[in-house]
């Protein structure tokens, strides 16, 4: 079985209707753009899941705890700074870039284009570093971030 989204596959099994579909697609839109004088590249690499909502919920919680602590302690935040701040300190920048004549400068990494592993690599340096705020966030032991946790310790 295979998923197409805009000109991504996930192939969920190989199979001859599989690889015939995408042979088909494939010569299709190679012969449409070379036709049109473009090059054409085929990548095919190991599917990562992305970030699933119950962890970017937990993650928004922990911002929220976070920024009632730090206000509770004379340091007015809120969730959307502490974000951008978090993004900051452990994703980085995206390059500049220039669409047309504009330059648009550096942005802040998104957390969106992160799998569930980086997504949760990412929520362990927020943890540790609401942590050593004195900031103890709420890990409930059924989430999915404590159970990617714990299979990295096995």
């Amino acid at each position: 079985m295979q998923t197409n989204t805009g000109n991504y596959f996930l192939v969920k099994e190989v199979n001859h209707e599989t690889i015939t579909n995408l042979h088909k697609y494939v010569d299709t839109t190679v012969s449409r753009l070379m036709n049109d004088g473009k090059k054409a590249a085929v990548k095919v690499e190991e599917y990562k899941s992305p970030r699933s909502l119950s962890a970017n919920g937990l993650y928004w919680m922990w911002l929220g705890e976070i920024a009632a602590y730090l206000t509770k302690k004379g340091r007015q935040a809120d969730k959307d700074d502490l974000h951008d701040l978090m993004r900051h300190k452990f994703l980085g920048y995206n390059e500049s870039r220039a669409v047309g004549k504009t330059i648009i400068e550096r942005t802040l990494r998104s957390t969106t284009k992160l799998n569930k592993s980086e997504f949760c690599f990412y929520m362990e340096k927020v943890e540790a570093w609401a942590a050593e705020a004195g900031c103890l966030v709420t890990s409930p032991l059924e989430s999915e971030y404590k159970q990617f946790l714990d299979k990295q310790d096995r």
